[in-house]
C-alpha cells in the first residue's frame, strides 16, 4: 500500500467545489459488452438438498480464477464470461465442466443486463487485487497485509480494511465505493501463548490468512489426539497433506518437521475440524485490547473514525494498488476524484423550515423551535407522576420543580404528583406501581444507576418492574437514572440542556401531545408503515416482525410487534395484520382518511413486492413499497475548493438515480454536528423504490423529513426515518416484556 497523502486528494485531482458522493468511476462504459453463456455439467450431479445457487456461485469463482477472467452466474448451473471457458474445475469434490451455448449482449439500460455487468465487475475486481498486499476472502472483508499501527509490545497490530461495493448505473460505467476502516488483530498465534496440556477450550480463533489461504473462524474445543502428520479418519488424510496448496509451503515443511499436536476447532453447527495452533490467531475484542494495552487502545480509537480527507486518502491508495480489471479492460480512475456518474445531487432542506411548533410557527431546529414557539399541541389536562426512591426524596422534589417549570415553558403545563417508593423486592414495586397508575397519565421514574444496582444485593432493580406494571395500566413512563438527575438538578437544567430537552419532549409525546410535526410533507402519502424484522444476536435467528405507523405529518399513533416470525421475510399474514390493525382500523379511530400508504422496509427487500402490494390493495389502499438500507452505502462529503479540503457535508442532501429508482441520502450531520468536534464521516441511507406511483425524489424527501421528527430527541435528530426507528423500538419493547407480543402500542411509549 502506498504512503497516505496529507490530504485526501492528489495533486492531479480536478474536483469542483460542492457536495460529492464517494464513488469512483471506471474509465469506460461496459454497455453492450458481448459475453458467452456457458452451461455447467457436473461429474456426479447434485442432490435435492444441495444449494444449487451457491454451487453455481462457487463454480463461477473457480472458473474465473482458472481462466483469469471475470465469470458471473446467470441462473442455476449457468454462467457468463467475456471469453469462452474451456477447462474444468473442482467444486465440492466434483468436476465441473463449462460448455458454451451462445453469445449475448449485455444492455446496461435493463435491470438484468446491469446485474450481469455488476457481477462480472465484482469477480474481475477480486482478480485485480494483489494477494501479496491484501487478503480477500470476500469483497466486503479486504484487509491489508501491512499494519497501520503496531503496539510497542508487538502483541497487537491495526490493519486497514476495506468494504468494496460495485454499482453499475444505466450508463454502464462501473462505480466502486471503497468503505475504509481498520481491524485490530493479535500478532500472536495460539502456539505462542498455549502449549499442550493448557486449557484452550472456549477460545475464539481465526485462520492466519497471511500464511493460510482459507478465511475461517471458530471456537477451540480442546487438544486433539492427532499430530500434524497423523492420518485423521474424518479427513481421510493428514492435516499436513490437506494443507498442501493452501498453506505457505515453507511453513508447511517446518510444521512437518515439528509435527505439533493439533487442536479441535468447532467451525460451525455440526462441523468440528483439527487444526495446527501455529496458524490460529486468537480473535480480539476491543475490550481485550483495552485491558491488555490501554495505550495501544487509545491510539486505535484515535485512528478508528475517519474524517472525509482520511477516508478518501485510504480509498485512493487502495484503488492505486489495483491492477487493470482483467479482460473487461478498464481501470477505476482516481485522477478526477470521486465521481457522481448516474446520480443527480438534490438539496432537500432548502432553508430547513418545515418543522411546525406552537401557533404553526416553523423552525429548522427542534430545541430552538420548542424554546421559541413551544409544542405544536399540548396533551390537554393531564397528570404527571414523579416517582423517586424515598432515600432520594429531596432530589425527586427538585426534579419535579424542574419539570413543572420546563413543561410550562414549552406550552404543556401539567399537574404533578410526587410519589415516593421504597427500594426492595420486585413484588414491592409491583404493588406500589399498581396503586398509583390509575391516578396519573404518564410518569417520570427516578431509578438507581445500573452499576449501583449491580454492586448491591440489598434490593432488586426497580427499572423493569415499575415500567412493566405502569404500562399494563396504560401509563407510559420515562425512566431517569439518579446520576443524570443529579446533573440536571445541580445545573438547574433548562431547554439548553440536551438531556433535559429530550426528557420534556418525550413526556409531552407520551402524555398524548405533539412536540412538533412536519408541515406540508411532499407527496400524496397519507401514512407510512415502517417494517422491521427482529434479529436475535445470541441465536443468529430472525425471530420477530414489527411495524409502526406514522401519519404524513410525522405524528405517531400506533406500533406493534410479533415474536412468531421465522426467517428473514414478513409473511403475507404479518403484512395484512399490520396494515389492518395499524393503518386501516386505527386510521378510522383517529378520524384520518388513509388512501395511500408507503411501506418502508428496514434493510433489503427480501419479500415478494407484489405480495405486499396485494395486502394493501385488499383494503383499497394505494401503496408504495420502499427499502431503506442503513449500511453499505457511499458516504457524502463536501469539497472546499479554495482550501483543497474535504469536509463533512450538511445533512439534508441526496444523490438520486432516477433511471434505477434509487437514491443515497445524508440524513444526519452538520449543522448539528460541529466540524471541530467531528470524529468521523456520517453514514448515509440507501433508498430503493420497488413499486408504487410515487417518484424516487419525492420518496427521498419524505424519508429525510421523517428523520427530523424523533420527538424523543429534539436535541439531535436521528439518522433513520421514524417509522423504521419506532418499529425497531417497539420490537425491543416487546422483547423486554413491557407489552405483550401482538399488542398494539398507542403513542410512542417506547421512547
Amino acid at each position: 500500500m502506498e504512503k497516505r497523502e496529507e490530504t485526501g486528494l492528489g495533486e492531479e485531482d480536478a474536483l469542483s467545489g460542492g457536495v460529492h458522493i464517494l464513488n469512483w468511476a471506471g474509465d469506460r462504459s461496459l454497455d453492450g459488452l458481448r459475453v458467452v453463456v456457458h452451461e455447467l455439467s457436473t461429474s456426479e450431479g447434485l442432490g435435492h438438498d444441495d444449494d444449487v445457487e451457491r454451487f453455481t456461485e462457487m463454480a463461477a469463482w473457480y472458473l474465473g480464477r482458472e481462466h483469469a477472467t471475470p465469470v458471473a452466474t446467470r441462473g442455476d448451473l449457468t454462467v457468463v464470461a467475456p471469453t469462452e471457458l474451456s477447462r474444468s474445475v473442482t467444486v465440492w469434490g466434483q468436476s465441473v465442466s463449462p460448455r458454451s451455448r451462445e453469445a449475448v449482449t449485455l444492455d446496461a439500460s435493463s435491470p438484468r443486463g446491469r446485474g450481469q455487468l455488476k457481477a462480472l465487475v465484482q469477480t474481475g475486481l477480486r482478480l485485480a487485487i494483489s494477494a501479496e498486499e491484501y487478503e480477500v476472502p470476500t469483497l466486503d472483508r479486504v484487509v491489508s497485509h501491512t499494519p497501520a499501527l503496531r503496539s510497542e509490545d508487538e502483541k497487537f497490530a491495526l490493519y486497514p480494511k476495506f468494504d468494496l461495493t460495485v454499482d453499475v448505473p444505466a450508463s454502464g460505467t462501473p462505480l466502486l465505493h471503497v468503505e475504509a476502516g481498520h481491524t485490530v488483530r493479535t500478532t500472536q498465534v495460539l502456539a505462542d501463548t498455549h502449549s499442550p496440556g493448557d486449557d484452550v477450550s472456549g477460545i475464539t480463533v481465526e485462520h492466519d490468512t497471511t500464511v493460510y489461504d482459507d478465511k475461517s473462524r471458530g471456537t477451540v474445543q480442546g487438544w486433539s489426539d492427532y499430530r500434524y502428520t497423523d492420518h485423521v479418519p474424518g479427513l481421510d488424510q493428514s492435516v499436513a497433506s490437506y494443507h498442501e496448496g493452501l498453506l505457505n509451503e515453507q511453513m508447511r515443511q517446518e510444521l512437518i518437521g515439528q509435527n505439533p499436536r493439533l487442536v479441535r476447532v468447532k467451525y460451525g453447527p455440526g462441523f468440528e475440524g483439527h487444526q495446527a495452533p501455529q496458524i490460529l490467531r486468537r480473535s480480539v475484542r476491543e475490550e481485550d485490547v483495552q485491558e491488555a494495552n490501554p495505550e495501544f487502545y487509545r491510539q486505535y480509537q484515535a485512528k478508528k473514525s475517519l474524517l472525509p480527507d482520511d477516508r478518501v486518502s485510504y480509498a485512493r491508495s487502495f484503488i492505486s494498488d489495483l491492477s487493470r480489471i482483467p479482460v473487461l479492460d478498464f481501470d477505476f480512475s482516481v485522477g478526477n476524484g470521486p465521481d457522481s456518474t448516474g446520480y443527480d445531487c438534490v438539496p432537500i432542506r432548502e432553508g430547513g423550515r418545515r418543522l411546525a411548533f406552537g401557533d404553526q410557527s416553523l423552525h429548522s431546529v427542534p430545541t430552538e423551535g420548542l424554546r421559541e414557539h413551544g409544542v405544536f399541541s399540548d396533551p390537554g389536562d393531564y397528570s404527571l407522576g414523579v416517582l423517586a426512591p424515598s432515600r432520594v426524596a429531596d432530589l425527586g422534589e427538585e426534579i419535579t420543580q424542574l419539570l413543572l417549570k420546563g413543561l410550562q415553558e414549552v406550552g404543556a403545563p401539567t399537574r404533578t404528583r410526587f410519589i415516593e417508593y421504597e427500594l426492595g423486592a420486585t413484588s414491592d414495586y409491583t404493588e406500589q406501581a399498581a396503586q398509583i397508575r390509575g391516578e396519573i397519565d404518564c410518569a417520570l421514574v427516578l431509578v438507581p444507576d445500573e452499576d449501583q444496582v449491580a454492586s448491591f444485593d440489598m434490593f432488586d432493580d426497580p427499572f423493569d418492574e415499575l415500567k412493566q406494571t405502569l404500562m399494563r395500566g396504560g401509563v407510559a413512563s420515562q425512566m431517569l437514572q439518579k446520576s443524570t438527575a443529579d446533573d440536571l438538578s445541580q445545573s438547574n437544567a433548562d431547554l439548553s440542556n440536551e438531556k433535559f430537552a429530550n426528557i420534556l419532549s418525550a413526556l409531552v409525546a407520551k402524555a398524548g401531545g405533539t412536540p412538533w410535526q412536519i408541515a406540508d410533507l411532499p407527496g400524496e402519502t397519507d401514512a407510512f408503515l415502517g417494517l422491521d424484522v427482529t434479529y436475535d444476536s445470541d441465536t443468529g435467528q430472525h425471530t420477530g416482525a414489527s411495524a409502526s405507523v406514522v401519519l404524513a405529518d410525522g405524528t405517531t399513533y400506533a406500533a406493534e410487534s410479533t415474536t412468531t416470525q421465522g426467517g428473514e421475510e414478513f409473511s403475507v399474514d404479518d403484512v395484512r395484520q399490520f396494515i389492518r390493525e395499524l393503518v386501516f382500523d386505527h386510521g378510522t379511530v383517529m378520524g384520518e382518511s388513509i388512501e395511500h400508504v408507503t411501506l418502508l422496509r428496514d434493510g433489503r427487500m427480501t419479500e415478494d413486492v407484489e405480495t405486499i402490494r396485494t395486502a394493501a390493495q385488499e383494503m383499497n389502499l394505494e401503496a408504495d413499497v420502499v427499502a431503506v438500507r442503513k449500511s453499505g452505502q457511499p458516504r457524502i462529503v463536501e469539497y472546499d475548493a479554495s482550501r483543497r479540503r474535504l469536509d463533512l457535508a450538511d445533512k439534508g442532501v441526496a444523490f438520486v438515480d432516477r433511471d434505477r429508482d434509487r437514491s443515497v441520502l445524508l440524513s444526519w450531520g452538520p449543522p448539528e454536528v460541529q466540524l471541530s468536534s467531528a470524529r468521523g464521516t456520517p453514514r448515509t441511507l440507501g433508498i430503493r423504490h420497488h413499486s408504487g406511483p410515487s417518484d424516487i425524489e419525492t420518496l427521498t424527501r419524505q424519508v429525510y423529513w421523517l428523520s427530523e421528527v424523533h420527538v424523543g430527541s429534539p436535541a439531535r435528530s436521528g439518522r433513520n426515518p421514524v417509522p423504521i426507528e419506532y418499529a425497531d423500538k417497539a420490537a425491543e419493547y416487546v422483547r423486554d416484556g413491557f407489552v405483550s407480543s401482538g399488542q398494539v402500542i398507542h403513542g410512542p411509549a417506547y421512547l
